[in-house]
């Protein structure tokens, strides 16, 4: 059975972690001169050949170097700036949501109970007007609560489940 996905050895695997997290940010060019430094030293060209054994024997030809040079480049070094990307993130941050005056959601609950009592079919995108509610509030958040209400009524109130 031919090998296409796999796992060095864990020692291995150590050194290529420490190895990427270095060079994170080196310019490919120079990774790649780093990296062919690094696999000539001792600890790591012999646990390159283990890695290379291991591998014929499962009929995976291709040499261990190119195999380990991609995983650092395209796998490892992506990683860890995800990993960054993530830490820039607060997770302790929470969206801020804009809530519409009772006023305004009332005015659209009206709109909506007279275009359902004249056609149930109607599409929400053609009865909404912008115009109908007081400019200082966002176009979006106006957009949202408007489908809102009107799913909310077509489903609960009216008890229609098909779109027609």
């Amino acid at each position: 059975m031919a090998i296409h996905r796999f796992k060095c050895s864990p020692l291995l695997n150590q050194h290529i972690q420490t190895f990427s997290q270095t060079h994170q940010f080196d310019e490919p060019e120079q990774l790649l001169t780093q990296f062919e430094e690094w696999f000539q030293t001792e600890p790591i060209k012999s646990l390159a050949v283990q890695e290379q054994t291991y591998l014929s024997r499962h009929k995976y030809d291709l040499p261990i170097d190119v195999k380990i040079f991609k995983s650092i480049k395209y796998y490892y070094i992506k990683k860890l700036n995800e990993k960054d990307k993530d830490k820039d993130t607060d997770p302790n941050h929470v969206r801020k949501v804009s809530r519409l005056p009772k006023e305004v959601l009332s005015l659209m609950i009206e709109r909506l109970d007279e275009a359902f009592s004249k056609d149930p079919t109607f599409k929400p995108s053609r009865l909404f007007d912008p115009a109908d509610y007081p400019e200082d509030l966002p176009l979006n958040a106006l957009k949202k609560a408007f489908n809102n209400q009107y799913y909310q009524m077509k489903h609960k109130k009216y008890g229609l489940t098909l779109d027609v």
